[in-house]
């Protein structure tokens, strides 16, 4: 969640979406944009040196209910 501010810079910067439309994606819509990024969006270099692994229960359910907002 840290990451999402750029997130929301990268998608307005190279797909011209504002939080709005980012908003109404469906899951599946967004993920094909997140992976579609180029090389140089800052998403996509913060998450390379993030840890992928959460193994408390309560921060998965808190990634989960963040992703359904």
């Amino acid at each position: 969640m840290d990451n999402w501010p750029l997130v929301v810079a990268d998608y307005r910067r190279e797909y011209h979406m504002d939080p709005r439309a980012l908003a109404c994606l469906s899951l599946q819509e967004f993920l094909w944009l997140l992976r579609g990024l180029s090389h140089r969006a800052r998403f996509t270099r913060a998450y390379a040196d993030a840890p992928k692994h959460l193994h408390d229960p309560a921060d998965r359910a808190a990634v989960i209910a963040a992703a359904r907002r």
